[in-house]
């Protein structure tokens, strides 16, 4: 009988130790969700769902964790916030059709930009050269400056 008590309360204890680790096991799932949603709540700059300790950050956490124990996996608890609020909830944007031209575009206009300031320096630098030459071509040489003065003194 004292046998029996005792494999009781060791099977016992043994439940005890399991369960916080399966609670924290659960709680690591549902911020591994979180991270990729953003807090839609307004008040926040939309930061994401695990980060942001707003009201609405927390019953979102707390809807992803029973949606998680009823057994849908992280990619069915994701597309149910998609199809409930749109792309808008995640944290950064997937890169498909007009969000990876938002992905590109910065890059894109650096380039351009670094072109055209490319374009814009050698056309100064071209005219700069054009008067230069044009100086140096339109200056008379001492014979002909005298006959010149010489022209212009009668």
């Amino acid at each position: 009988m004292l046998r029996l008590l005792t494999i009781k309360v060791c099977l016992v204890a043994l439940v005890s130790l399991l369960l916080p680790v399966q609670a924290q096991v659960e709680e690591a799932h549902v911020m591994d969700v979180a991270k990729e949603l953003a807090c839609l709540c307004g008040s926040c700059p939309t930061r994401p769902l695990d980060e942001c300790r707003c009201g609405y950050a927390g019953n979102q956490r707390e809807r992803i964790a029973k949606e998680l124990e009823a057994g849908k996996t992280k990619e069915q608890v994701i597309a149910g916030f998609v199809g409930e609020f749109g792309a808008r909830i995640f944290v950064t944007p997937p890169a498909e059709g007009f969000n990876l031209m938002a992905w590109f575009m910065p890059f894109f206009g650096i380039v351009v930009g670094g072109f055209a300031v490319r374009l814009v320096l050698k056309g100064w630098a071209k005219k700069e050269e054009a008067k230069e030459e044009h100086k140096s071509t339109s200056s008379l040489s001492d014979e002909e400056r005298a006959k010149l003065d010489a022209a212009l003194d009668q």
